[in-house]
C-alpha cells in the first residue's frame, strides 16, 4: 500500500533501508507525494524507489524531490514536481512529466525520460546521459 504524503519529508537510510521521517513520524514502504506543494529530501544513502506524484487534480501541485549527495531517486514517475539533483545526487530510470529540473554540476542523470515539457537547467559540470526528451 502506498502512503501520500504531504509538508516536509527526509528519505533516510535505516539498517541498510530506506524509510520516510518526518518529525516523530516514520514510514516504512512506498510514498506518493501529495497536498499542496510537498518537499521530499533523498538523503546520503538513500535509495527511493516507485516515487509518484498524481497529476490528476495537481494533488502535488509544483512540490519538489531534492536528492542531496549520495542520494538517488530512480524508477519513478514525477509529474508537475520540481526534480533538483545535487552534486553527487542521482536521478535515474524516472518517467518525468512536466517537471522543472535543475541539475547541479556533480549531479547524475541518467536513462530518464522527460515529456509534455517543464523547465530543465543543468549546470556546467553536469553529468546527462540517455534522456529522452518528448
Amino acid at each position: 500500500m502506498t502512503t501520500t504524503i504531504s509538508g516536509v519529508w527526509s528519505a533516510v537510510l535505516v539498517n541498510g533501508k530506506t524509510v520516510y521521517h518526518s518529525g516523530a513520524s516514520v514510514i516504512d514502504g512506498p510514498v506518493s507525494l501529495g497536498g499542496n506543494s510537498p518537499l521530499l529530501y533523498v538523503t546520503s544513502g538513500a535509495i527511493v524507489t516507485g516515487l509518484t506524484s498524481p497529476l490528476s487534480g495537481y494533488s502535488a501541485e509544483w512540490g519538489s524531490a531534492i536528492v542531496q549527495s549520495g542520494g538517488t531517486l530512480q524508477n519513478s514517475t514525477l509529474q508537475t514536481v520540481v526534480a533538483i539533483i545535487s552534486s553527487g545526487g542521482v536521478l535515474q530510470d524516472n518517467t518525468l512529466n512536466h517537471t522543472g529540473d535543475k541539475i547541479a554540476a556533480g549531479g547524475i542523470v541518467r536513462n530518464n525520460v522527460k515529456y509534455n515539457g517543464g523547465d530543465l537547467s543543468a549546470a556546467q559540470g553536469a553529468q546527462i546521459n540517455n534522456l529522452s526528451i518528448s
